[in-house]
C-alpha cells in the first residue's frame, strides 16, 4: 500500500470512528448490500456495521432500539431505489421519529440513477450528510468520511 494510499485509508477509518462504530447499511439488493460491506471491511470500518433489507425494517429496528434505550446507528448508508418504501419514503417517515433519533443519526443517500429531482427534494432534509450517484466505491467512501469529519 502507497503513503497516499495509507494516509487515506487512516482519514477514513479515523471518520468512521467518530460515528460511534456503528453504521447501518439499508439497500434491498443483497448484492450492493455485499458490495458496501466489502468496501467498509476493506477500509477497515466493520466494527458495527448492521444491514437492513428494507426500510420498514430499517424504521422498525431504530424505534424498537430507542424504546429499549439501546445504541443507534451513528451513521445510514440509504438506497433510494427500494420496493414497497423508497429512501424517499423513509426519510419522510424518520422525520417523525423521536427527535433524539433524528438529531443523532446522519444519513448518507446513495441512488442509482442521477435524477436531479431526487437530490434536491432529499438534500434539505437536515440529517442529509452527503448523496451519492451509484455504487459505492472506495472514493465515495473518502467523500463520505470527509463529510462525517466537517459534521463533527
Amino acid at each position: 500500500m502507497n503513503k497516499t494510499n495509507r494516509k487515506l485509508k487512516i482519514s477514513i477509518f479515523s471518520a468512521m470512528q467518530k460515528t460511534n462504530g456503528s453504521v447501518m447499511v439499508v439497500n434491498d439488493s443483497i448484492l450492493e448490500t455485499h458490495h458496501a460491506l466489502t468496501i467498509l471491511k476493506k477500509n477497515g470500518i466493520l466494527g458495527d456495521v448492521l444491514t437492513k433489507h428494507s426500510a420498514w425494517e430499517a424504521l422498525e429496528f431504530l424505534q424498537q432500539e430507542y424504546v429499549k434505550g439501546a445504541a443507534l446507528p451513528r451513521l445510514i448508508i440509504l438506497d433510494m431505489n427500494m420496493p414497497e418504501l423508497s429512501g424517499i419514503d423513509f426519510l419522510q417517515a424518520f422525520q417523525h421519529l423521536p427527535e433524539l433519533i433524528c438529531n443523532w443519526v446522519s444519513i448518507v443517500v446513495v441512488n442509482a440513477s442521477e435524477q436531479k429531482d431526487v437530490h434536491d427534494y432529499v438534500m434539505p432534509f437536515p440529517q442529509i450528510i452527503y448523496y451519492h450517484t451509484a455504487p459505492l466505491s472506495f472514493d465515495s467512501l473518502e467523500k463520505i468520511a470527509y463529510q462525517i469529519n466537517s459534521f463533527d
